[in-house]
């Protein structure tokens, strides 16, 4: 069976993070060739977010080879991309993921759902 165009991997930090990164790494990793792999590391304490101060257009999230200290954060590798390729973003309100090909992923909707 063809990998998807998108695959994505939600997790939480702490141990689960360690987990869902090796499946990625097992699993997905070796076959992306023309996926485009995500993965979303959510906190793993009960706090819940504030709403977003306001409802304006998004900008583009920043994309890093350092992963954040503290989620929610997102990490990506382009179709082709080996593991070590990572690129990391912190999910922010107003902020979204450019995804070549693709809509936009917006992290206000993301936001929104932890708020």
């Amino acid at each position: 069976m063809p990998m998807p165009a998108i695959w994505v991997e939600v997790f939480y930090t702490g141990k689960d993070q360690k987990k869902a990164m090796l499946k990625i790494q097992n699993d997905v990793s070796p076959n992306n060739s023309t996926t485009l792999v995500l993965g979303l590391a959510l906190p793993d304490s009960g706090k819940s977010r504030k709403a977003a101060p306001a409802v304006v257009p998004t900008t583009a999230a920043t994309l890093t080879t350092t992963k954040p200290p503290q989620a929610p954060w997102m990490v990506m590798w382009t179709p082709g991309a080996t593991f070590g390729a990572a690129q990391y973003c912190k999910v922010e309100w107003n902020k979204h993921l450019p995804i070549p090909g693709h809509p936009n992923l917006d992290f206000n909707d993301i936001l929104t759902e932890l708020a």
